[in-house]
């Protein structure tokens, strides 16, 4: 048996390793030459995950019998695109996928469906902006990866510009401009099995610091999020709405939201699980075995939705760098030997040029916390803070301290 995955993603090690205890052949695909899963895998092509075309016929001449992503976002299109020439199993169809990888046919799905979000407008390129906008706004590609692109506008200049330098990272030639919501930002992570809704774990989104010209984008997150019951009976509801608008039959997906004077208003929804160390929060937290149990779900091999949360709180903090090569990191096995981290998963590979745009590109790695309470999780933080650093190729600190967590959440 043959497997494709899409992505060399650190999530994906998990994924190659369970495929080839299920005695399938991995064939891993990335447009990177050393992403982190290549090691892993039984045969490597270098190759976007977004050329459709390319993966087809990787798939037909490999004869493959499965074809999967977990945490790639715009490989999910692919990856259906794919599995439905070749009537391969899916786990729920192209259709969902352009919805959900679309941010702007994401949005119209969610007011449509009435999911609660925020007001929007799309542009092309030589749209007039709209006079009547309330700001601050929040601007997007409609198509991008990570966080290239997404900035706050407090004001027309800014999103003018803003608008503008958007359009460099959209394929389809397209921007998005949505109001913004202030208040806690929230994940539910979730997972739709014989399309029903299950709420596996919540967790409170720690935010980089709002500077002119910082992409919108988290630094971590901690578990659980304070919620009350009245939230998490709404965070259920709005979860079984959206298995229904997007069509979701078995997969995991999560959502973001904010949430301001007991109101929730929906950010993006995305059919997997999330990237950096999701994949270890879910199992570590909840003792659910995520990637196990999503390729069990290409199959219909999933009775019931069994989670078991542990009395214990978590922080996951994702180091950044910037404006020079990265080298190594210094710090991380003392850390997790004196029991302040439990894990540390790379994200970069040593001689890559960081850029001074701080988005997801510039990501070095992402470390776990585990603690009784919050307050033994902050101290953690603190001393993990003081003690772990990033080195450039001449020796010098390079991470960005200004947008780490310092354990004051």
């Amino acid at each position: 048996m043959n497997a494709i995955i899409l992505g060399g993603v650190v999530p994906h090690v998990e994924l190659i390793e369970d495929l080839k205890k299920r005695g399938y052949h991995t064939i891993l695909l990335d447009y990177l030459e050393h992403p982190p899963a290549r090691p892993y895998a039984d045969e490597f092509f270098q190759v976007s995950t977004l050329e459709r075309d390319k993966v087809l016929k990787i798939a037909q001449d490999r004869k493959a019998d499965l074809i999967i992503t977990i945490c790639v976002d715009h490989a999910n299109v692919t990856m259906c695109y794919v599995a439905e020439k070749l009537g391969l199993p899916l786990p729920y169809s192209l259709d969902t996928a352009i919805k959900t990888t679309d941010k702007g046919l994401m949005k119209k799905s969610m007011m449509e469906g009435g999911i609660p979000t925020t007001p929007f407008c799309i542009l092309s390129p030589g749209d007039p902006i709209p006079e009547d906008l309330s700001f601050p706004l929040v601007v997007k590609p409609v198509d991008n990866n990570g966080s290239k692109g997404v900035k706050r506008a407090n004001d027309r200049d800014e999103l003018a510009r803003y608008v503008e330098a958007a359009f460099a990272f959209s394929r389809k030639g397209q921007v998005i401009v949505e109001g913004f919501s202030d208040g806690m930002e929230i994940q539910v992570d979730c997972f739709a099995n014989h399309a029903r809704s299950h709420v596996i774990m919540t967790r409170q989104k720690l935010e980089m610091p709002r500077r002119e010209g910082i992409a919108l984008q988290s630094v971590g997150s901690v578990i659980p999020a304070p919620l009350s019951s009245e939230n998490i009976q709404e965070i259920g509801s709005i979860a079984e709405r959206m298995v229904s608008v997007f069509g979701f039959e078995h997969t995991p997906f999560f959502f973001q939201a904010k949430m301001k004077d007991g109101q929730i208003r929906v950010l993006e929804v995305s059919p997997r699980i999330g990237g950096g160390l999701s994949y270890k929060m879910l199992k570590q937290q909840m003792e659910f075995d995520v990637v196990n149990t999503i390729i069990d779900s290409y199959f219909g091999n999933i009775d019931s939705i069994k989670i078991q949360p542990k009395d214990q709180c978590m922080l996951t903090n994702i180091v950044y760098a910037s404006g020079a090569v990265f080298d190594h990191m210094e710090g991380i096995d003392r850390m997790i030997e004196e029991g302040v981290i439990e894990s540390f998963d790379l994200m970069i590979e040593k001689g890559k040029l960081m850029g001074e745009d701080m988005d997801s590109r510039n990501r070095v790695g992402a470390y776990l916390i585990i603690g009784r309470s919050m307050d033994v999780i902050r101290k953690k933080a603190e001393r993990a803070y003081e003690n772990i650093s990033v080195i450039d190729s001449e020796g010098k600190v390079m991470q960005r301290g200004d947008i780490c967590y310092k354990g004051g959440c």
